[in-house]
C-alpha cells in the first residue's frame, strides 16, 4: 500500500513496526476508511504503524475535500508522493511541528502537543494508534513523546476511534505501560461516548463468539488468571470491558476481512 517512491530507514522503530502484524493494520485501516472517513471528512491521525496504514488508504480513495491533521512524519512525506493529476484540489494536509523524534519518526514535545490539541478540536475525528489497550484501564503506551500527543489529541475531541490490531488487547497491564489517562474516570466517561469506537483484529483461528466465550468463563471465575502464553486468553479479558460497554462500537474484524 506504500508509495513506492517511499523510503524509511530501517533502524527505526517505526520502520520495525509497520512491518509487524502488516496485514492485520491494513485490515483494520481499510474498515476504518471505509466506514467513517468519507469525502468531506476530517481527522486528526495520530503518529503510529497502525494509522500511518489509515492515511495510506485515505490517499489512495483520493477523499474529496477530506482534511487531514497529523504529527506523523512519515504521513506528511507520503502525501506529496500520492498527489497526481487526478488528485482531488481540496484535500489538504496539516502538520503538527515540534521537535522530531527520529526512531518514531514524529513530531512532539510542547509546540506539538498544543498544536494537536488544536487540531483535534477541529477535526471531525480523532484517530489514534496505541501501543496497547487495557480494557478495564485504557490505552497506554511506552514511549513518553507518543503518549503525551495521544494525550493531547484527546483533551477536547469529537469522535474518537483507538485502532489496533489484536496483539495489542494480549497484555497483562503494568507498570511499564503508562495510561493515557490518568484519572479512570477520564476513560470510563470515553468509552459511554456515543461517539467512541474500537477497531481491532481477531487473534488468528478465532471467531468473535469463541473470544466472546472464553471471556466470559474468566469473567465467571475471577480466580481464574490467563496463562502468560496464552495471548488469545488475555484479549479475551482485556476486552470483555469493552464488548460490555461499547457493544457494537466495539469492532472485531477477522484477518484478511475485506
Amino acid at each position: 500500500m506504500a508509495n513506492p517512491k517511499a523510503i524509511y530507514p530501517k533502524d527505526t522503530v517505526f520502520e520495525e513496526r509497520i512491518h509487524e502484524n502488516e496485514s492485520d493494520k491494513k485490515t483494520v485501516a481499510e474498515y476504518v476508511v471505509s466506514r467513517f472517513l468519507g469525502p468531506g471528512q476530517s481527522a486528526f491521525v495520530s503518529d503510529g504503524s497502525s494509522t500511518f496504514f489509515v492515511a495510506l488508504s485515505i490517499f489512495e480513495k483520493k477523499r474529496e475535500g477530506f482534511r487531514l491533521y497529523t504529527n506523523s512524519l512519515p504521513i506528511a512525506h507520503e502525501y506529496p508522493l500520492w498527489e497526481t493529476e487526478n488528485w482531488p484540489r481540496d484535500f489538504s494536509l496539516d502538520f503538527a511541528g515540534g521537535i522530531v523524534n527520529s526512531k518514531l519518526m514524529m513530531t512532539g514535545h510542547q509546540a506539538c502537543e498544543d498544536a494537536v490539541q488544536q487540531m483535534a478540536s477541529r477535526a471531525q475525528w480523532t484517530i489514534l494508534s496505541v501501543r496497547c489497550i487495557f480494557g478495564a484501564q485504557g490505552p497506554a503506551g511506552r514511549e513518553p513523546d507518543s503518549l503525551a500527543i495521544k494525550q493531547a489529541s484527546i483533551r477536547a475531541p469529537k469522535r474518537v476511534i483507538l485502532i489496533a490490531d489484536h496483539t495489542k488487547l494480549s497484555f497483562e497491564w503494568s507498570e511499564s505501560f503508562p495510561l493515557v489517562y490518568t484519572e479512570p474516570s477520564e476513560w470510563e466517561s470515553l468509552m459511554k461516548c456515543q461517539t467512541t469506537y474500537v477497531v481491532t483484529s481477531l487473534p488468528p483461528r478465532k471467531s468473535s463468539d469463541d473470544i466472546q466465550e472464553l471471556g466470559r468463563m474468566l469473567q465467571q471465575n475471577p480466580n481464574l488468571k490467563p496463562e502468560k502464553e496464552k495471548k488469545e486468553e488475555w484479549y479475551a479479558k482485556n476486552t470483555w470491558p469493552l464488548r460490555m460497554e461499547l457493544g457494537k462500537r466495539f469492532i472485531e474484524l477477522e484477518q484478511n476481512d475485506p
